[in-house]
Protein backbone atom coordinates (compact mmCIF):
# COMPACT_ATOMS: atom_id res chain seq x y z
CA UNK A 1 0.00 0.00 0.00
CA UNK A 2 1.04 3.11 -0.84
CA UNK A 3 1.75 5.97 1.78
CA UNK A 4 -0.79 8.27 0.19
CA UNK A 5 -3.36 5.80 0.41
CA UNK A 6 -2.04 5.20 4.20
CA UNK A 7 -2.36 8.75 5.17
CA UNK A 8 -5.82 9.20 3.63
CA UNK A 9 -7.25 5.88 5.12
CA UNK A 10 -5.73 7.61 8.30
CA UNK A 11 -7.41 10.95 8.11
CA UNK A 12 -10.72 9.03 7.04
CA UNK A 13 -9.97 7.06 10.57
CA UNK A 14 -9.75 9.98 12.40
CA UNK A 15 -12.96 11.86 11.18
CA UNK A 16 -15.00 8.52 11.90
CA UNK A 17 -13.57 8.43 15.39
CA UNK A 18 -14.31 12.43 15.89
CA UNK A 19 -18.06 11.27 14.56
CA UNK A 20 -18.10 9.01 16.81
CA UNK A 21 -16.98 10.61 20.34
CA UNK A 22 -19.98 13.25 19.37
CA UNK A 23 -22.64 10.63 18.21
CA UNK A 24 -21.88 8.91 21.16
CA UNK A 25 -20.72 12.26 23.72
CA UNK A 26 -17.75 10.52 25.05
CA UNK A 27 -17.24 13.23 27.54
CA UNK A 28 -20.73 13.33 28.89
CA UNK A 29 -20.77 9.01 29.15
CA UNK A 30 -17.23 9.85 31.07
CA UNK A 31 -18.95 12.19 33.44
CA UNK A 32 -21.76 9.63 33.65
CA UNK A 33 -19.79 7.00 34.72
CA UNK A 34 -17.80 9.12 37.72
CA UNK A 35 -21.47 9.84 38.40
CA UNK A 36 -22.62 6.17 38.76
CA UNK A 37 -19.10 5.15 40.02
CA UNK A 38 -19.64 7.68 43.18
CA UNK A 39 -23.11 6.00 43.89
CA UNK A 40 -21.76 2.53 44.12
CA UNK A 41 -19.54 3.27 46.56
CA UNK A 42 -22.18 4.73 49.21
CA UNK A 43 -22.61 2.67 52.00
CA UNK A 44 -26.62 2.21 51.36
CA UNK A 45 -25.97 1.43 47.52
CA UNK A 46 -26.51 -2.55 48.06
CA UNK A 47 -29.55 -2.28 50.15
CA UNK A 48 -32.09 -2.31 46.78
CA UNK A 49 -30.48 -5.21 45.31
CA UNK A 50 -32.16 -4.79 41.85
CA UNK A 51 -31.40 -1.43 41.66
CA UNK A 52 -28.22 -1.38 42.65
CA UNK A 53 -27.89 -4.73 39.88
CA UNK A 54 -29.29 -2.04 37.39
CA UNK A 55 -27.16 0.64 38.09
CA UNK A 56 -23.89 -2.04 38.52
CA UNK A 57 -25.04 -3.30 34.96
CA UNK A 58 -25.23 0.12 33.51
CA UNK A 59 -22.43 0.82 34.90
CA UNK A 60 -20.40 -1.45 33.47
CA UNK A 61 -22.12 -1.27 29.64
CA UNK A 62 -20.90 2.42 29.95
CA UNK A 63 -17.45 1.58 30.65
CA UNK A 64 -17.16 -0.22 27.72
CA UNK A 65 -17.65 2.07 25.54
CA UNK A 66 -15.59 4.26 26.77
CA UNK A 67 -12.89 1.96 26.87
CA UNK A 68 -13.50 0.52 23.78
CA UNK A 69 -13.52 4.46 22.64
CA UNK A 70 -10.38 4.90 24.18
CA UNK A 71 -8.56 2.01 22.75
CA UNK A 72 -10.10 2.46 19.36
CA UNK A 73 -8.23 6.33 19.59
CA UNK A 74 -4.93 4.61 20.86
CA UNK A 75 -4.65 2.13 17.90
CA UNK A 76 -5.06 4.94 15.48
CA UNK A 77 -2.32 7.29 17.76
CA UNK A 78 0.11 4.74 17.13
CA UNK A 79 -0.90 4.10 13.43
CA UNK A 80 -0.09 7.44 12.74
CA UNK A 81 3.02 7.80 14.74
CA UNK A 82 3.98 4.53 13.02
CA UNK A 83 3.34 6.37 9.71
CA UNK A 84 4.97 9.59 10.28
CA UNK A 85 8.38 7.46 10.96
CA UNK A 86 8.17 5.27 7.76
CA UNK A 87 7.39 8.72 6.07
CA UNK A 88 10.03 10.52 7.42
CA UNK A 89 12.34 7.65 7.56
CA UNK A 90 11.67 5.52 4.48
CA UNK A 91 12.48 2.35 6.25
CA UNK A 92 11.15 -0.29 3.85
CA UNK A 93 10.90 -2.98 6.88
CA UNK A 94 9.15 -0.91 9.08
CA UNK A 95 6.98 0.29 6.20
CA UNK A 96 6.42 -3.72 5.80
CA UNK A 97 5.04 -3.62 9.38
CA UNK A 98 3.02 -0.30 9.05
CA UNK A 99 0.96 -2.06 5.98
CA UNK A 100 0.12 -5.32 8.18
CA UNK A 101 -0.50 -3.13 11.63
CA UNK A 102 -2.56 -0.67 9.35
CA UNK A 103 -4.92 -3.70 7.46
CA UNK A 104 -5.24 -4.89 10.96
CA UNK A 105 -6.28 -1.96 12.68
CA UNK A 106 -8.18 -0.25 9.91
CA UNK A 107 -10.68 -3.43 10.37
CA UNK A 108 -10.59 -3.15 14.14
CA UNK A 109 -11.24 0.44 13.74
CA UNK A 110 -14.35 -0.21 11.08
CA UNK A 111 -15.84 -3.11 13.07
CA UNK A 112 -15.92 -1.21 17.08
CA UNK A 113 -17.38 1.22 14.76
CA UNK A 114 -20.71 -0.96 13.55
CA UNK A 115 -20.87 -2.15 16.96
CA UNK A 116 -21.27 1.38 18.17
CA UNK A 117 -23.43 2.13 15.47
CA UNK A 118 -25.73 -1.00 16.34
CA UNK A 119 -25.73 -0.34 19.95
CA UNK A 120 -27.18 3.01 19.45
CA UNK A 121 -30.00 1.92 16.92
CA UNK A 122 -31.04 -0.69 19.22
CA UNK A 123 -30.91 1.52 22.07
CA UNK A 124 -33.02 4.08 19.74
CA UNK A 125 -35.57 1.85 18.87
CA UNK A 126 -35.90 0.19 22.69
CA UNK A 127 -36.81 3.64 23.80
CA UNK A 128 -39.16 4.29 21.13
CA UNK A 129 -40.62 1.53 22.06
CA UNK A 130 -41.09 2.82 25.29
CA UNK A 131 -42.31 5.80 24.81
CA UNK A 132 -45.46 4.28 22.49
CA UNK A 133 -46.21 2.29 25.27
CA UNK A 134 -46.49 5.19 27.68
CA UNK A 135 -48.38 7.10 25.15
CA UNK A 136 -50.73 3.38 24.68
CA UNK A 137 -51.17 2.78 28.47
CA UNK A 138 -51.77 6.92 29.11
CA UNK A 139 -55.00 6.87 26.48
CA UNK A 140 -56.31 3.68 27.89
CA UNK A 141 -55.61 4.88 31.83
CA UNK A 142 -53.48 2.11 32.64
CA UNK A 143 -50.34 3.79 35.34
CA UNK A 144 -47.11 2.85 34.13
Amino acid sequence: MELYEMKNGLEKARSLLNELFISIDIDGLKREIEGLTVQTMDENFWNDQDHARKIYDQLNEMKKKADTYDHLITALDELEETYQYVKESDDEDFKAVLDEDYLKKKWMILKKRFYFQVNMIIIMRYWKFIQVLEEQNHRIGHPC
